[in-house]
């Protein structure tokens, strides 16, 4: 069987490589000081902004240019990468036509730090892989948010799904690092008040970890300093405290539930227990010789069930109930039969047509 898996790969390679070379190119995209020589074929069926400037009598159509003015170059690099590829990295792609890779820093220590004596080469490295690390982590988010931006403003929906998607995986997990509160700030100063998508999430994060963060006084100033934030981070605690008290409320509820199962499962075993004890006591009756003081007859008697919770005995001949039962000695002696040396003890199943 063929994997498919094969295919679509050659795909993104071939897409990518073209990307890479600009070759067949019949746009150009300018940003800054860097040309990005990409295919109407591929990037306007995926945006309406293309497609528009494409497919009209503009200049763009015309020249086969598209100026981006006030946008970030490496942002449309990541861009472009998502259209050709379904998927862009966080650093700049050197690899596309006309991108200028800036050059990295070699330390983010500060200048003129040292380092005492005591410190070990270990321990320093350790400590500057920390900071890369956050350093990274807070470039990675402030590149979705910057490309969930560009997906918004040019109107390409499944690219600002990605985006999404990838920044809210990155963000649950560097919600304490320093850098997130940057983050925060770009999530509302790049994004308009009427999408709820990043900040939805921002929010939600930071409303999760409050307590945490209520301690650290560079975030108040981000809340105090960023409009819409402060009201934003309010809702969501409330939605969470809300939730937690219908939560709280249905397990009450459950909780009462289980008191009425507990009672009804008492209640039936103290009716158990009657009937149990209904019985033994009509075992113990049933072995002895006694004679129904009401007409005579000796033993010979039949259960009767009583409002589930326990049993009454009745004469087979009279059906009278058992209080009238006695033993053979309280019977007065004319009303005793003749066979009353000659008792037969049964225990009858009940009869209906012959109760009272």
């Amino acid at each position: 069987m063929y994997d498919v898996s094969i295919f679509q790969n050659g795909i993104v390679a071939g897409n990518r490589n073209i990307l890479k070379s600009g070759k067949y190119s019949d746009l150009t995209i300018c940003c800054d000081s860097r040309e990005f020589k990409v295919h109407r074929a591929i990037v306007c069926p995926r945006s309406r902004f293309f497609a528009a400037a494409c497919d009209g009598e503009f200049l763009e159509a015309k020249t086969g240019r598209v100026l981006l003015k006030d946008d970030d170059p490496d942002a449309i690099e990541r861009m472009l990468s998502y259209l050709y590829t379904l998927s862009y990295d966080d650093g700049v792609n050197s690899d596309i036509q006309g991108a200028e890779s800036p050059q990295r820093e070699e330390s983010i220590v500060a200048e003129g730090a040292e380092t005492s004596g005591a410190a070990s080469e270990a321990e320093v490295n350790e400590s500057i892989e920390d900071l890369l690390g956050q350093h990274e982590e807070g470039l990675g988010l402030l590149a979705d948010v910057g490309v969930y931006s560009l997906a918004e403003k040019y109107e390409i929906l499944d690219l600002k799904k990605f985006a999404k998607s990838r920044f809210a995986k990155q963000a649950r997990n560097s919600w304490s690092h320093p850098g997130f509160l940057e983050v925060l700030r770009e999530v509302f100063t790049s994004t308009p008040n009427s999408d709820q998508g990043l900040r939805d999430v921002v929010a939600q994060i930071c409303a999760e970890n409050i307590r945490a963060l209520m301690a650290n006084e560079k975030f108040i100033a981000v809340i105090k300093d960023v409009e819409c934030l402060g009201s934003s981070l309010l809702i969501k605690v409330m939605e969470d405290h809300r939730r937690l008290l219908e939560e709280k409320s249905g397990l009450q509820m459950e909780l009462e539930e289980v008191g009425r199962d507990r009672d009804r499962l008492r209640n039936g075993l103290d009716q158990a227990i009657s009937l149990r004890n209904g019985l033994d006591q009509a075992i113990s009756l049933s072995r002895s010789e006694i004679f129904c003081q009401r007409c005579g007859t000796e033993y010979n008697s039949y259960l009767e069930l009583v409002n589930s919770t326990g049993v009454i005995m009745r004469c087979s001949n009279c059906v009278t109930r058992l209080p009238f039962w006695a033993r053979l000695e309280d019977v007065d002696p004319s009303r005793r039969p003749a066979i009353m040396g000659h008792s037969t003890l049964a225990l009858l199943d009940m009869g209906a047509s012959r109760r009272r």
